[in-house]
């Protein structure tokens, strides 16, 4: 049995969402007591140095770093300037919408000072509004990266002075939870226009730091004994705003609880036959018993609703990513665990039948825009393929209009629906590097960039029906062919309408618009630093291959013949 809760996820107003939104009264215990800090101080103690946990070692920050990186950045704006796909759409998804507006009002902080937030918004007295505008903030910085237009990047500006110089402080049940909400996203847009020449002046800066310091830094710093939400938030802050604080031991403490709490948040079979005890409290499993296997992935909160899990799932692959961005490894150190958890919740949200032992039968459902951040860290760099969450990815959070739930999740189809550095490299010993998309069967679009190291080379890339190790098993296949110029296969050999001569060291950004059902496919490519060409139209299958009903791998080799290597890059199908 599945309830679904049909949020909006940008622009809340039913009361049914609401009710998400906020935890009930007398959830947040917070123990201020030396005993607690000394065991809190004990437990980083030991984390830094037990065996089998990541050290964390000093270093220098990587601005910006919160979440997105120059490269991904710099690689963002070249996707959108290339109109490539998902990007380009989340892209103008975010231009269009209220928080990407050019006359964007601030809405916050009140005019005293104080966010107040009680259980189930109620008080509200700043709580949405800081929300709203720190969505805000984020798209606005965003844009102005990737359009250079200076109204977006002095809105951000704006909401970030605002909140800089008048926020004083959070009271009431939630205050923690709102505090930590509002530290996942104030970094990100601050780092934005911080390290982008975007303006904003120093002491203006300095007042942010300070504000992030005095206000937010002592609601969060210590963690939570609640539900795991509000302690996955608490760190996904703390690492944001010790990277934009250059505070190295702030940043420490987040990865040390993110390594205690992301464990004991989300179950994986090697836990026994019960979950790992939460690091600060006993928060409810909300009534599961089942522990093994066949539950992998399953969360703390998701028989509560799938709501506040999905809020801890983005907070915890986001804090993950900016700890990726700083040269730490927590998505490696949990990566059976979150594809897990990942794959467990999407199967759910895409409609399988819930069984008797998962939550005695009945799971709330709530859609909100997350899963990119994971899917891409997974997928995209380490070459995994988990196919539940590809297809809610592709069937819900991008076909959402304004993929934004206010709290910590904004436009991640935008900032991580491809990723910078998602490439393989195949060299010249005819070994084939393969991968596996979601199943098409109809028509699409497959996209990819290729670079070659020298030219001529010999060298392909094709999609096919199943992993495959052999040229006759590609249904469609581009080449970078030894007389230096670039064709495709058409039938039983290879073709092109004109003669498109390629150079090493330069990027070719391909679109194949290919028909399954027809087993026909159009190429164009496009060279960087000019227009698209086209390489053909209507192309057949390659003759083995004329016959298969849908195409759910594709594969990249170059051959021993001449030497060389090709990189190939951000490939997507969809």
């Amino acid at each position: 049995m599945q309830t679904v809760i049909p949020c909006r996820t940008a622009e809340l107003t039913s009361a049914s969402c609401n009710s998400i939104q906020r935890e009930q009264p007398g959830i947040a215990r917070f123990h201020a007591d030396v005993t607690l800090k000394a065991v809190v101080m004990l437990a980083l103690l030991l984390a830094t140095v037990s065996v089998g946990w990541q050290s964390i070692a000093a270093q220098t920050f990587q601005h910006p770093g919160v979440l997105v990186s120059k490269a991904q950045l710099d690689f963002i704006k070249f996707q959108v300037a290339n109109k490539v796909e998902p990007t380009y759409s989340a892209y103008q998804k975010a231009v269009a919408s209220s928080f990407g507006s050019l006359t964007y009002v601030i809405q916050g902080p009140p005019s005293d000072g104080d966010i107040d937030c009680g259980p189930s918004s109620n008080p509200n007295h700043g709580c949405s509004a800081e929300d709203s505008d720190g969505a805000a903030a984020v798209t606005q910085a965003l844009l102005w990266y990737i359009s250079g237009n200076k109204t977006y990047a002095q809105n951000a500006i704006n909401i970030l002075n605002a909140y800089g110089k008048n926020l004083k402080t959070y009271t009431n049940s939630n205050a923690p939870l709102q505090a930590a909400w509002g530290s996942e996203k104030w970094p990100l847009a601050a780092e934005i226009i911080r390290y982008s020449n975007a303006g904003w002046s120093s002491s203006d800066i300095q007042t942010f730091q300070n504000m992030l310091r005095n206000v937010i830094q002592p609601m969060i710093e210590n963690g939570s004994s609640s539900n795991g939400n509000w302690e996955l938030s608490m760190i996904d802050g703390m690492m944001g705003i010790g990277v934009f604080n250059d505070d190295q031991t702030l940043f420490n403490k987040g990865v040390t609880f993110w390594q205690q709490r992301v464990p004991a948040y989300f179950y994986y079979h090697t836990d026994g036959s019960a979950p790992l005890p939460a690091p600060r409290g006993n928060p409810s499993w909300y009534g599961q018993t089942t522990f093994n296997s066949s539950v992998d992935g399953i969360a703390q909160e998701t028989c509560r609703d799938f709501g506040h899990t999905e809020y801890s799932i983005a907070a915890a692959t986001h804090a993950a990513e900016t700890a990726h961005i700083q040269g730490q490894t927590l998505f490696e150190s949990q990566a059976p665990r979150l594809i897990a958890a990942l794959e467990f919740h999407t199967r759910y949200l895409l409609g399988a039948t819930v069984p008797s032992y998962v939550c005695g039968g009945s799971v709330t459902l709530v859609r909100y825009p997350t899963f990119e951040v994971g899917y891409n860290e997974y997928h995209n760099r380490l070459q995994n393929s988990p196919p539940n969450t590809l297809s809610w990815i592709q069937q819900n959070v991008r076909a959402q209009s304004v993929p934004v739930d206010w709290h910590m999740m904004v436009f991640e189809t935008l900032t991580h629906g491809a990723n910078a550095s998602g490439c393989v490299t195949t060299s010249a010993d005819s070994t084939w590097h393969t991968a596996a998309i979601s199943s098409e069967a109809g028509t699409f679009t497959a996209q990819f960039d290729v670079t070659p190291s020298v030219s001529p080379l010999n060298a392909v890339v094709g999609l096919s029906q199943g992993t495959q190790s052999a040229y006759t098993g590609f249904a469609t296949m581009v080449r970078f062919n030894p007389t230096g110029d670039i064709d495709a296969r058409n039938g039983g050999t290879y073709a092109a309408d004109s003669t498109i001569p390629y150079s090493a060291g330069v990027n070719y950004h391909f679109r194949l618009a290919i028909n399954v059902p027809a087993h026909t496919y159009s190429v164009f490519v496009t060279p960087s630093g000019r227009g698209e060409l086209t390489v053909g139209t209507n192309f057949a299958f390659r003759t083995e291959q004329n016959a298969v009903t849908s195409l759910s791998s594709w594969g990249a080799d170059t051959n021993s013949s001449i030497t060389g290597s090709m990189q190939i890059c951000h490939f997507n199908a969809e």
